[in-house]
């Protein structure tokens, strides 16, 4: 429960993209301010989350948070918490948590938290094992994934390493499947017959769309009436090339980032994450499960946290676009499986994931750390 003086909350974030990683930032953000936190963010000036957070009323403040600028950016960041002092600092990528770690500690920022979003591997050197063991209170992953090796490769207790699924922000008034289908064909010009697969996820080459366009090469002539949908920001003239060299790929559509992603997840049959490395828990998955979508992942990162195979989803290996070809032939072919499949991920997505459990357990967490330090 928040205290009679309400708590202030940093957020640093050198990244200037938007993917899961600011999406969480964010909607933490907006829960905890919902709940009566102050909440102020940090963030380059030509980085989407400022924009994004200044749009909804946040106090945003810009620091270039790049390797260059490290010996400034540490001024201003003890700066700001001199002057507005937090009581917590979250920190998420590598450049804005040496300096706000380093900051927030030499200033006595009570409760110090490290996120981690992705599973890439964190080197086990002095300087990181700094980081993670001494100038954080905590550390606050999205999945096992990353859970695990953090406490083994730096000897942490499961007390230090806390692992917290981003919660989802879904809409009180999902689009009806059909209407959606309906609405996005539309927009592509095509018959009202069509219908749909796809992803919805930032274009980067370890999402594995590359995988995704071979298997559905491999699959559309059994599929006469079925397209791919790839939704995402980022480089696409290698992805168009391929595209371009398929024999469907009259069939093949990048879409281009759409803000609000719940019409696209309720057009698709299918939706699809294909990485082959780094994921931690894919809010792309969560979505498709919250929207009754059934989904395919593989077996990477914290993806198989959320799909029990052929249950909550489906999981196929990466890097494979004759499994995952298989893998879309298995549920297009039995919508009778897709709905079971639906059904089962969205009680596992509605008890695991919303935007709720993941703020209580965040503030859960904060209110431990302050209580040990007699500041709560």
């Amino acid at each position: 429960m928040l205290p009679d003086s309400k708590l202030t909350i940093l957020h640093t974030e050198a990244s200037n993209g938007w993917g899961g990683q600011e999406i969480r930032i964010l909607s933490e953000a907006e829960w905890f301010r919902d709940q009566g936190y102050r909440i102020i963010l940090a963030n380059p000036q030509n980085g989407q989350l400022n924009a994004k957070a200044r749009a909804r009323g946040f106090e945003v403040f810009d620091i270039p948070f790049e390797k260059k600028t490290q010996l400034r950016d540490f001024f201003r960041v003890r700066k700001l918490i001199q002057d507005h002092k937090p009581d917590v600092i979250g920190t998420h990528s590598s450049v804005d948590s040496w300096v706000g770690l380093l900051a927030a500690s030499l200033c006595r920022v009570p409760c110090r938290l490290r996120y981690r979003h992705v599973s890439t591997p964190v080197h086990n050197n002095p300087f990181n094992r700094f980081q993670y063991t001494s100038l954080c209170d905590r550390i606050i992953t999205t999945g096992e994934c990353i859970s695990g090796p953090l406490c083994e490769s730096f000897h942490l207790s499961k007390e230090k390493v806390r692992t917290i699924f981003t919660g989802i922000n879904v809409p009180s008034d999902l689009p009806d499947r059909n209407e959606a289908r309906l609405a996005l064909a539309q927009g592509l010009h095509l018959p009202s017959s069509s219908q749909f697969v796809g992803m919805v996820a930032v274009l980067r080459s370890w999402k594995g769309h590359a995988y995704l366009i071979d298997a559905f090469d491999q699959i559309a002539d059994q599929f006469p009436e079925h397209h791919l949908i790839l939704a995402g920001n980022g480089p696409q003239k290698h992805l168009q090339a391929q595209i371009d060299a398929c024999k469907s790929k009259n069939r093949m559509h990048l879409i281009g980032h759409r803000e609000n992603p719940w019409p696209v997840f309720r057009a698709l049959d299918v939706a699809v994450l294909s990485s082959v490395k780094n994921e931690g828990i894919p809010q792309t998955g969560l979505q498709a499960m919250f929207a009754e979508t059934p989904f395919i992942g593989t077996t990477v990162g914290g993806i198989p946290e959320i799909i029990e195979n052929m249950k909550t989803g489906v999981l196929v290996a990466p890097s494979d676009a004759t499994a995952l070809a298989d893998g879309l032939k298995t549920l297009l072919t039995d919508s009778n499986l897709r709905k079971e499949i639906a059904s089962q991920a969205l009680h596992f997505a509605n008890s695991n994931a919303t935007m709720d459990i993941c703020g209580k357990a965040v503030e859960c967490l904060i209110t431990s750390v302050l209580k040990a330090r007699n500041t709560f």
